[in-house]
């Protein structure tokens, strides 16, 4: 008989996590948009220009996301991710000594392959779901945190090193970061899962996961995550919900990315300061916390589809009073009302992943849906410099994410939970 023996492993590896995440949002589009004016004033380069870079390395990222996802599935997560991270480390410290537009190129495309489709393939996949079935929400919540201070204090710090000496040190400095925050503790503490560890998820005794899941197989509609059932990638592309949920959430990380990315260049082009501009993904990120721990809590108690459908809604209202700010004051109530709803999404598309699929292949699952979701990021924000290049103006490109919003809160409200059972009987 199993017994639960001091501190469960899963919350080391929600740790890991959560330094991984707080590492990789130096190239998150808000910490990215900071560089932007920097940059492209000092080499004498356009906006998209400058994009068209990330852009570049965000469609090969796409690409890599499956191919990773599904090799997690099968050795675990703990050296990939650890590469991945090395190679983010590396690339920016190389940025920072560039002279020209093509060696500016190579580091840039190389880091953002290693974020989006190593580092964020694995944390916003299977890493933390692989341990948490019924404390699944606040693992998530917890883990998800790390990612939010990065993006509340790395923009900061990036425009104080930019302030104090130049965007070479602050890219060098971000470098060094990455290295000294995430690479040991991934290399150190991942395992695979909790089975090849001697233990079941949760930390549970055998007895208490055997009257759970007793209890799930009474109910006719029962998800994957309550039968500690999995469903295989290819079970999953035959139903609609995986379709339905893939361009939610690429639409969802579309305008997410694309807003971050081109928000303080928006505010500064009203008349406000850079330190706005700064502060208002601040206070987003700050807002994003409460949104991320209140999500942890409810988590698990309440339909996650509905909460879902109505987050991404209001997100999607939200662009209106976005597209009315005129004040420093304005925009960050913008901020801190959009980060609330935000954060609570962020967490959620982890969680109803591995809710309606399950926990064994959801690498090759979240893989494939990444790399779906990497193409809304590349197209939003190289619309926002193209739109922006062609007509000063950034209203149109938000009012389309507003609406954007609104259609992926659609499309997860028809997306219903695979009938596990059923799927998994009839490809037995």
């Amino acid at each position: 008989m199993q017994r639960k023996q001091g501190l469960y492993y899963g919350w080391v590896i929600v740790v890991v996590a959560a330094l991984a995440g707080y590492a990789s949002t130096v190239q998150m589009h808000s910490v990215a948009g900071v560089f932007l004016k920097p940059i492209t004033e000092d080499m004498g380069w356009s906006r998209t220009a400058f994009t068209s870079v990330i852009t570049l390395g965000t469609i090969l990222a796409a690409f890599t996301a499956p191919f990773v996802g599904s090799l997690v599935d099968r050795h675990g997560a703990r050296w990939v991710l650890t590469i991945g991270l090395a190679m983010l480390a590396t690339s920016m410290m190389f940025v920072a000594g560039v002279q020209s537009y093509w060696q500016f190129i190579i580091p840039i495309v190389i880091a953002r392959i290693a974020h989006l489709g190593v580092v964020s393939t694995i944390v916003m996949g299977p890493l933390v779901p692989m341990w948490f079935i019924a404390k699944r929400g606040r693992a998530l919540s917890i883990a998800g945190l790390g990612s939010r201070l990065g993006l509340m204090l790395n923009p900061v710090l990036v425009q104080l090193l930019i302030n104090l000496s130049s965007w070479r040190w602050a890219m060098l400095g971000t470098g060094i970061m990455i290295a000294v925050v995430s690479i040991l503790p991934s290399a150190i503490f991942v395992r695979k899962s909790p089975e090849s560890v001697g233990l079941l998820p949760d930390g549970e005794a055998q007895e208490t996961r055997d009257e759970r899941l007793r209890l799930a197989s009474e109910q006719s509609e029962a998800t994957a995550s309550q039968l500690d059932m999995s469903i295989t990638f290819h079970q999953a592309v035959r139903h609609r919900s995986f379709y339905l949920l893939s361009i939610a959430f690429s639409l969802g990380f579309m305008i997410v990315s694309a807003t971050g990315f081109h928000l303080v260049a928006y505010l500064t082009d009203l008349g406000l300061s850079s330190g706005n501009g700064v502060t208002a993904l601040f206070i987003w990120s700050a807002s994003a916390f409460v949104g991320i721990v209140a999500s942890g809590i409810i988590m698990g108690r309440m339909n996650i589809k509905g909460i879902v459908v109505f987050n991404m809604a209001v997100m999607g209202l939200s662009f209106v009073v976005l597209n009315a700010v005129q004040s420093a004051p304005l925009a960050f109530a913008w901020a801190a009302f959009f980060g609330l709803f935000e954060g609570g999404m962020f967490v959620m598309q982890q969680y109803i992943f591995a809710d309606y699929y399950g926990r064994e292949f959801l690498g090759a699952i979240r893989g494939t849906i990444w790399m779906m979701q990497i193409g809304g990021n590349a197209v939003g924000a190289l619309l926002g410099s193209i739109v922006f290049d062609a007509t000063g103006s950034y209203t149109y490109v938000l009012a389309t994410f507003g609406i954007c919003s609104i259609i992926g809160a659609a499309c997860v409200f028809f997306a219903k939970p695979p009938k596990v059972r059923q799927t998994v009987a009839a490809s037995s």
